[in-house]
């Protein structure tokens, strides 16, 4: 049973997420899912479905379909974990729907047209250095797709990763769920490495067919952004593992994470075949003593 708490400030959590929707999405994540999380489904969907209504009158009609999108990926994915679903699997269906929302509607006409607009005149067709394919205003654009499921992908994550820490700024108790998503475990399944290898061939490989180009590109960065976070589970597991406390993790996240995106992708990617996390707690547990040791 969801606690009885203050009407009034779940209205102020549920409007400071709205605004943030529209402004900075990856703010906005944590503080849906705390909403959900305390006060249940039928607060969260009948304030989340007055949102997005009263989206639609303000200019730009583009803000309605961010709120919609972040709404559903979040609530979808809390509507899975409350069932025992919470996983990989519901991970990807929260995005995809969320996503759907904002790629088979008006928004993304809207979208498009006002990154077309950003574009400056000046933005030409280039080589990209050592890639030998051609970086152009067009290429950008055909690019978006991903860019708005990266986005929801990464939204999510925020929210799964600072939920608790919003309840107990707000004042609210966050219920703990069995069923969701370990970050510290989170791993692709063994189809995905094949997905990555054919969408990386296929960027780059001249088959004469500019929508296969497209469609591969956009696939390899979703999954590149896929791997990066398994890199950063890895990451992660090893600093919690080998007892790094916060002077030290800060520069990795500021400077690794920020800098060296490819290489921390690379990290997940490897993990395929390394196992890293496997090897770092056999390591750990054979060669030290086990009361230093921690289960993670």
């Amino acid at each position: 049973m969801k606690q009885q708490l203050s009407k009034k400030k779940f209205l102020l959590l549920a409007i400071a997420a709205s605004i943030l929707s529209v402004f900075f999405a990856f703010f906005s994540a944590p503080l849906l899912r705390v909403l959900r999380n305390t006060y249940g489904r039928w607060l969260y969907w009948g304030f989340g479905i007055l949102a997005i209504v009263l989206g639609f009158s303000l200019q730009p009609v583009i803000s309605a379909y961010t709120i919609a999108a972040l709404w559903f990926t979040v609530g979808i994915y809390s509507e899975f974990e409350e069932r025992g679903y919470a996983g990989f699997g519901a991970g990807v269906l929260s995005v995809a729907l969320g996503s759907l929302l904002q790629l088979v509607t008006p928004y993304y006409a809207e979208f498009r047209l006002s990154m077309m607009e950003k574009l400056t005149s000046t933005v030409g067709t280039q080589t990209a250095s050592g890639l030998g394919f051609e970086i152009s205003k067009e290429m950008i654009l055909s690019l978006l797709p991903s860019g708005i499921i990266v986005a929801n992908i990464f939204s999510l994550v925020f929210a799964l990763v600072f939920d608790k820490r919003i309840a107990q700024m707000t004042g609210l108790k966050f219920e703990n769920i069995a069923s969701r998503l370990r970050l510290l475990e989170f791993k692709l399944p063994d189809f995905a490495i094949w997905i990555f290898l054919l969408s990386f061939l296929f960027s780059f490989l001249e088959v004469g067919q500019q929508i296969i180009t497209v469609v591969s590109l956009n696939t390899f960065i979703v999954m590149m952004a896929l791997y990066f976070l398994q890199g950063l589970a890895v990451a992660e597991f090893g600093m919690l593992l080998w007892r790094l406390g916060f002077f030290w993790r800060l520069p990795f996240y500021l400077f690794v994470v920020g800098q060296l995106f490819v290489i921390v992708g690379a990290v997940g990617v490897i993990d395929y075949w390394v196992d890293f996390r496997g090897r770092m707690r056999r390591w750990r547990f054979s060669e030290k003593n086990p009361r230093n040791g921690e289960r993670i």
